[in-house]
This record gives C-alpha cells, structure tokens and sequence, in this order.
C-alpha cells in the first residue's frame, strides 16, 4: 500500500498536535506540591496559573490522582476531606469573570 505525501504529511501534522514531552523537572513539581499539600494549614489554598499549554491540567490531573489514592481512607470516613479540587478558570478573553459560574463549578465538582 503507498501513502502518497499528503497523507503523510497529514499524519506528522497530527502526531505533533497530540505529542507531549516530558518536562526533565515535572516529576520534582508533583512531589513538591504534593508535599506542600500535605503540611498545609487548614483552609490554604494553592493556585497553579501560566499559559495555556505549559502542562497545568496535566499537573493536576497527576497531583489529584496521587493525593485521592494516599487520602482514600480519610475521604471515604469523611465527605469533607477533599484534598485536590480542580477548577478551570473561564479563559481570560471571556468578556467578564463570573463568580457565579467560578462557584458553580465549584459546586459540580465537590458533588
């Protein structure tokens, strides 16, 4: 079967879209923030804020999975132990920021 260079370049195209590389200090950022979770005050909040692209989801969605799996025990005595939530701030173009809809996602995702 021969792929003509069209479709070729099509498959490129869309395998860079989609690879992701691995930052040399993404693990150390996980650990790091996961310790700063562990010894916080009650109430702390942490932020994780840069442009889009930079691995903030991604960041997330790691630090989440590890905290849920260490804090299983706690969170299954207690509905209010929740040690990770993640909120998506409306892109900073929409035309005003809404704390209805921050709290509103909020909400959603505290159940």
């Amino acid at each position: 079967m021969k792929i003509d260079e069209s479709d070729s370049k099509k498959v490129s195209v869309k395998e860079f879209e989609t690879f992701t590389a691995a930052h040399p200090y993404f693990n150390e950022a996980i650990e790091e923030l996961i310790s700063s979770i562990d010894q916080a005050e009650k109430g702390d909040l942490y932020f994780v804020i840069g442009p889009t692209g930079v691995g903030k989801s991604t960041l997330g969605k790691k630090v989440k999975e590890k905290l849920t799996k260490e804090y299983s025990v706690e969170m299954g005595a207690s509905r209010s132990i929740v040690p990770v939530l993640l909120i998506e701030a409306p892109h900073p173009d929409a035309p005003k920021f809404s704390w209805k809809e921050f709290y509103r996602r909020a909400l959603v995702k505290l159940n």
